[in-house]
């Protein structure tokens, strides 16, 4: 199935994904047309799909400590990058911190 090094799993077209907290889901970047996805999958590989079944642009998806929120980067205004946090119960964005000078 998904090759697994060191707690990080690999997907067919995505990259490296970070481990919920409980062990239950996986989250990681997929490419798809130029832009980058945030997906995510059961810890046994199955059920592939957008994140919260939405179309997030997004990369290095990193969980909160307490599985509730998601925290990614993603061009901004200006293609200035950002990290965001998704609150997986609501399903909002919100900009937690810019990376001045970044562009993408």
């Amino acid at each position: 199935r998904h090759g697994l090094r060191g707690g990080r799993r690999r997907h067919p077209g995505g990259d490296a994904g970070a481990w919920s907290p409980a062990g239950r889901k996986i989250a990681f970047q997929e490419k798809r047309g130029g832009l980058f996805y945030l997906m995510w999958m059961n810890a046994d590989g199955s059920g592939v799909e957008p994140l919260l079944g939405k179309e997030i642009h997004g990369q290095a998806p990193s969980w909160a400590p307490d599985g509730r929120k998601v925290f990614y980067h993603t061009p901004g205004e200006e293609g200035r990058m950002q990290i965001r946090e998704l609150d997986l119960r609501s399903g909002r964005s919100r900009q937690v911190l810019p990376l001045q000078g970044e562009r993408r």
